[in-house]
């Protein structure tokens, strides 16, 4: 099985400078794909300055407006995502267009401000590759006969509802024909078991127009290899991804400066009011409570909670039944947690900046991948050989964009180092607080620091098999 390591945070040892990467032309790579939440992907950006990518709604074939930016740094950076605040304003063509940051650096101005944020040009056209989506996304709810589906954008299709079974989609509790375009609102009729999540899916209608006849002729409906579909819960649970709450030690950016300390959960489902609870980690269990917030009965979205006491690198999601006066927590005698087939409704989510690998082997490649990697500024994970067990010099770098990064790909070239083990590498994560999308750390006084939280430098061991 392999070992999941959650950032361990050790004392800094010499580092050697890896060299700045060379200019890049400035494009976007972009692949048709299945959108069952409410991020992009883009494959590859690069720029020859701070700059952002834009993503255009289609209007009659030419760009339409703008549904989400994404901030990207000088230099080229791959896999990261643009997110969709309003799935429904999607159009089965998109556009991902390059544009500069020249106004304020990290404020997207375009058509606010004069002049400021303009589209990159190459040969007298804006960069914007265009791109296809298949759209499938549900928010999680409570099944009393039908399932609803948020916004539904694609050609013909069915819409089935599958159970869960052995964590995938298993049999069928029912099915919808949608008609080409975009849709919002989608209900489902279902009936059967209703497992504790479930898998809506789209599915091609070659058959009889209107009917789902089965895998064989309406088969699952998919874009470069991944299928249109995603599980939802059905029962109490809490959405909620890895998010900057406190900075590290030795931030130095504007990020969140007049912000008070809080965390947001996607959403919370509570059968009956409810209190959401973030406790502090303690040794790996939910530990004291930093903030509380109520609930109502149902599906509750963007569900904010604000932050006091020690925050931990850290903290445990609750849910919490609420028993006592509504709206306000009293303690665990009172308002005990939310349990679920017996199981309590909580899980660990990161707040400061932290990695999160796992054991593997280096690509045919030559590459490691960083499974999230969370910052709250423009930075690098800078990958060390290891040296009589302990960080050596850089033999890899890539890019890190404010936020969480997934799949961060580092290339590792072990033929720096004569004397490094092939068997372990140590990742460390650098800010990039010089000239963004250069490494400098080593080569520039005072540029591009290791980042340091609780007085110690986020770095860990990884085992490659």
């Amino acid at each position: 099985m392999k070992k999941i390591f959650t950032i361990a945070l050790l004392a800094l040892l010499a580092i050697v400078v890896f060299p700045a990467s060379a200019a890049h032309a400035p494009s976007v790579t972009v692949s048709d794909q299945i959108i069952v939440g409410h991020n992009i992907v883009i494959e590859n950006a690069a720029a020859t300055g701070p700059a952002w990518v834009a993503i255009h709604a289609d209007d009659n074939g030419s760009f339409g407006p703008v549904i989400g930016t994404a901030h990207v740094p000088q230099g080229q950076i791959s896999n990261f995502n643009v997110f969709i605040q309003d799935i429904s304003s999607m159009t089965p063509v998109l556009y991902a267009m390059l544009h500069e940051d020249t106004g304020e650096v990290g404020v997207y101005e375009f058509g606010t401000v004069d002049g400021a944020d303009m589209p990159v040009m190459k040969d007298d056209a804006p960069v914007a590759p265009a791109f296809n989506v298949e759209v499938l996304h549900a928010h999680a709810q409570f099944v009393d006969g039908s399932v609803r589906l948020d916004a539904v954008v694609d050609s013909p299709a069915i819409a089935v509802v599958h159970d869960e079974t052995d964590g995938t989609f298993g049999g069928i509790l029912g099915a919808a024909f949608i008609e080409a375009g975009t849709h919002a609102g989608v209900e489902v009729p279902v009936e059967g078991m209703i497992t504790n999540r479930v898998w809506p899916m789209l599915h091609e209608d070659n058959g009889v127009v209107g009917e789902y006849e089965g895998l064989e002729i309406d088969p699952p409906i998919a874009l470069n290899g991944k299928v249109a579909t995603g599980p939802i819960n059905t029962v109490e649970s809490i959405g909620m991804s890895p998010q900057i709450a406190v900075h590290g030690d030795n931030y130095a950016g504007m990020m969140m400066d007049d912000m008070g300390t809080a965390v947001t959960a996607t959403y919370v489902l509570s059968d009956g009011p409810g209190i959401f609870v973030i406790h502090a980690d303690n040794e790996g269990a939910p530990g004291d409570i930093l903030g509380a917030t109520f609930v109502e009965d149902g599906y509750n979205s963007n569900v904010e909670v604000a932050l006091e006491g020690m925050i931990t690198a850290t903290v445990w999601a609750m849910l919490h039944d609420d028993n006592g006066v509504v709206g306000e927590y009293e303690g665990l005698e009172i308002d005990g947690p939310t349990m679920v087939d017996g199981n309590v409704v909580t899980f660990p989510v990161a707040v400061a900046p932290s990695m999160t690998f796992s054991t593997q082997s280096v690509s045919e490649n030559g590459t490691i991948t960083i499974a999230n990697a969370l910052i709250d500024d423009h930075g690098w994970v800078a990958v060390h050989a290891s040296v009589d067990g302990a960080p050596g010099p850089v033999i890899g770098t890539a890019p890190l964009n404010i936020g969480s990064n997934s799949n961060v790909v580092v290339a590792l070239d072990f033929s720096m180092v004569e004397n490094a083990a092939t068997d372990q590498v140590f990742p460390m994560m650098h800010y990039d607080n010089n000239v963004i999308g250069t490494y400098e750390f080593g080569d520039v006084e005072d540029a591009d620091g290791p980042v340091m939280f609780n007085e110690s430098v986020i770095v860990a061991p990884l085992t490659l098999e």
